[in-house]
């Protein structure tokens, strides 16, 4: 088992896993129920800045970087999803969190909800964000031309456009993608994944296959992913965020935070349930 670190503060961390460094933030007392945060393509383990912090007085949360993103590397196994998503489930046995809590954005979204379906993990519950392959319809032009921006005003493009018309201070996530991206890495995951059916689906996911409770947490103008329609949802609590692009868990983080607060608790509370009771 991989040992933790002192979570009484923020700060990353590479460990060995499978052979090869993986980057790690830790927050919350390790006593506390394991909640799992997954970034999404083109992300690493920062992208949770603005919500590690909010969900780890209630959990002990571990943000990880999946491989080719932050300190982890690529890996040959990992160019395929399903194959990070075994990658994924190894990680989480590793690291000794049982049954935890899982929250993933766009790609990680989408490892997040094949994990919701592994017997050894047992997901207590699963918050998806943006969710990739849920949805008909998703731009890979744009996602080519993020894996290749390389100058400032290219990088402030793709920003912006993933922001949709957030108020944020960009120029950190300007830096970051300049500075911190696998470029060769992300245009060999968009080659081998573009044409995989289950991300392009023509219809609804088969909710049942999951073991517990889950919710979709989507930004109304997702420019990157957009909604899909609502009837393919049911089964799941579903939240759409007015005026929020494809990053509602930065753009929107007050509320996405206290939606994964809210949901963990009652799936907690109702540990047998596919679906919660909502909160009067």
């Amino acid at each position: 088992m991989l040992q933790p670190m002192n979570s009484s503060r923020i700060r990353p961390e590479t460990l060995q896993h499978d052979g090869s460094p993986v980057g790690v933030l830790r927050f919350g007392a390790p006593d506390r129920p394991p909640m799992l945060l997954v970034h999404g393509f083109a992300g690493d383990k920062f992208a949770w800045q603005y919500n590690i912090a909010a969900l780890g007085r209630a959990h002990h949360v571990v943000a990880i970087d999946l491989p080719g993103h932050g300190q982890t590397a690529p890996r040959p196994e990992t160019v395929h999803w399903r194959g990070m998503a075994a990658w994924l489930a190894r990680l989480v046995i590793a690291l000794g969190l049982e049954r935890p809590h899982l929250v993933g954005h766009s790609l990680g979204a989408r490892l997040c909800l094949e994990l919701a379906g592994h017997a050894a993990i047992g997901a207590r519950s699963t918050s998806l964000i943006a969710c990739a392959g849920l949805s008909p319809r998703w731009d890979h032009d744009f996602l080519a031309r993020l894996s290749r921006a390389a100058d400032p005003h290219e990088a402030e493009a793709c920003v912006r456009i993933l922001f949709g018309g957030a108020t944020l201070n960009l120029a950190p996530f300007v830096r970051h993608m300049l500075t911190r991206l696998d470029r060769s890495a992300m245009a060999a995951f968009l080659r081998e994944n573009w044409h995989d059916p289950e991300l392009r689906p023509a219809g609804r996911y088969d909710w049942a296959r999951l073991r517990g409770p889950v919710q979709v947490i989507w930004g109304s103008d997702d420019p990157v992913t957009a909604p899909p329609p609502p009837a393919w949802l049911d089964g799941t609590e579903h939240h759409l965020i007015d005026a929020v692009g494809h990053m509602p868990h930065i753009a929107a983080a007050g509320r996405v935070n206290g939606l994964i607060l809210d949901f963990a608790a009652r799936s907690a509370a109702h540990p047998q349930c596919s679906t919660v009771p909502a909160q009067e």
